[in-house]
């Protein structure tokens, strides 16, 4: 099986999977720490370089990332982990451009704790907010707000961007309550947005 290269969109170590963006420009696939090539614990860095094979999922059928490794068949790197305390502060899915007005933000950190077992644990979603996923490179969080206001009032829209300014293909939509949120993946999942085909997903983390 040919293996198809990507960096990493994004990866929460706490719940152990993410996203890989393919090099070829036809989306995002599902990556889940179980197919990982790691000599460690199994995590992925976002922004590595990963190449992987590509099979559906039993379960629903969508394609994911399986054998990944890192370029050339080596180790993937992954993401440092932390230990002690309580973490959070940088948020985890790099910086993101947006608001429900205006301006520039900085992204919303998500704190992090270790129990007594050692175990990361992770605040619950919301219920909120969704993830919008293989965005075109164009879109802003203007843009990106407007099209999914015709749901319901968008309290807060983020594109995010990568530490020189460009889009990582993915934002945030947050919206006043579940149902609307519910609404918005019915209505806009799997649609196309400038010539491109968008997932839009319950984020499970915001």
């Amino acid at each position: 099986m040919a293996k198809v290269p990507g960096k990493v969109n994004w990866f929460n170590v706490a719940k152990g999977f993410g996203f890989i963006s393919r090099a070829d420009g036809e989306g995002d696939v599902f990556v889940h720490q179980s197919d990982l090539h790691s000599e460690g614990f199994r995590s992925l860095r976002e922004g590595e370089e990963v190449e992987f094979c590509i099979e559906a999922n039993a379960e629903d059928g969508r394609a994911k990332a399986v054998n990944v490794t890192g370029p050339e068949g080596g180790f993937v790197q992954g993401a440092p982990r932390r230990v002690g305390g309580r973490g959070g502060g940088r948020g985890g899915r790099g910086r993101s451009r947006g608001g429900a007005g205006g301006g520039r933000g900085g992204g919303r950190g998500r704190g992090e704790e270790r129990g007594p077992d050692g175990e990361v644990r992770v605040e619950e979603s919301s219920g909120l907010q969704v993830v919008v996923l293989n965005l075109p490179w164009s879109v802003t969080w203007q843009s990106l707000k407007d099209h999914f206001q015709e749901i319901g009032n968008v309290v807060r829209a983020d594109v995010v961007f990568d530490d020189n300014g460009r889009s990582r293909g993915f934002g945030t939509i947050s919206y006043e309550t579940p149902d609307e949120v519910n609404a918005a993946i019915d209505r806009f999942n799997n649609t196309e947005l400038e010539g491109r085909t968008i997932n839009v997903r319950l984020d499970r983390y915001g």
